[in-house]
């Protein structure tokens, strides 16, 4: 989900009425509009219609996943068809891989979303998992040794229990301790992220940071959590609070793409150009052919050309 107030794009009005069916919750409609305009002549407008439509496949994976495994796989595919370069999405297309009983897909899928990024806690508990479940214990043991060393200080007592375990070879306590972190935290987390983008989708940001900002309080180290609050704290219109939240996100993770780009237009809308070029030069290194950070580069340019 990305700040929606980004720069002038023209024409707007099918794009607009795509949002209002998305924030209705009607994503399959909002997805016919988003990608009908995927060849629109105008590139800014490509651009949106690209990562709207994306965010469109994700939320019908989302409601398909605890009904119909095939379909949620599908869309995820395609969300991640759009966009390549969000870890997220290839975690979501392991998981299902995994539920519907293919643990090599689901193990390359986890394994592109570490790729991107490195520190992604949930995608290395997924691969551990993974590679424990086809036996595979070399590897497993390696990914539980950088799981220990990476994973957030709330986790790290059972990390280090579960590297321990993997050295005498004790697969059942494996089990029991990969269980004991997913219940620790990890569902909490995401059932209150999944409130607080519900309530960013209805238009009520206030309602989304007063959930975001008890999580952030408890759990420091999700650069995720950030950066989904600096977009509420942006849709409230607290500019300054949103840009320390993407900041925040890119100090615990220098490559999250999605933060560095919204940090970027957020500086924009303050017109703090010359920091938003450099920003989204940054990004732009990262996703040399991405189209929205190109087509804000062309737009500070100009405007620097008619100062």
């Amino acid at each position: 989900m990305f700040l929606k107030k980004l720069f002038k794009v023209m024409p707007q009005e099918p794009l607009t009425r795509g949002l209002d069916l998305y924030n209705d919750g009607r994503f399959g409609e909002a997805l016919e509009i988003f990608e009908s305009l995927l060849e629109d002549e105008d590139p800014a407008v490509k651009a949106k219609a690209k990562l709207y439509s994306c965010e469109a496949h994700l939320q019908l994976g989302d409601a398909a996943s605890s009904r119909d495994l095939q379909g949620a796989v599908y869309h995820y595919h395609k969300a991640a068809d759009y966009e390549p370069r969000f870890a997220d999405i290839h975690n979501k297309v392991g998981e299902m891989s995994r539920h519907l009983g293919r643990p090599e897909e689901a193990a390359e899928a986890f394994r592109r979303a570490l790729a991107i990024n490195e520190r992604y806690f949930l995608a290395r508990v997924n691969l551990v998992q993974t590679l424990l479940e086809l036996g595979q214990s070399t590897q497993c043991g390696a990914e539980m040794r950088v799981l220990s060393a990476t994973c957030p200080p709330l986790f790290r007592d059972l990390c280090e229990s579960l590297v321990e375990a993997s050295q005498s070879n004790d697969r059942q306590r494996m089990i029991e301790i990969l269980a004991e972190i997913r219940h620790l935290d990890l569902d909490t987390v995401s059932l209150a992220r999944e409130r607080a983008l519900a309530f960013l989708r209805k238009g009520e940001p206030e309602a989304a940071a007063e959930i975001l900002e008890k999580l952030v309080a408890e759990h420091s180290r999700f650069p995720d959590l950030r950066h989904i609050l600096g977009l509420a704290y942006g849709d409230m219109g607290l500019r300054e609070e949103a840009m320390a939240s993407f900041r925040q996100a890119l100090e615990l993770n220098p490559h999250y793409l999605k933060a560095r780009i919204n940090l970027g237009f957020t500086l924009m809308e303050a017109e703090r150009y010359a920091e938003a070029e450099k920003e989204l030069k940054i990004a732009l290194e990262t996703d040399p052919d991405h189209p929205l950070i190109k087509s804000a580069l062309q737009e500070i340019a100009e405007m620097g050309s008619h100062a």
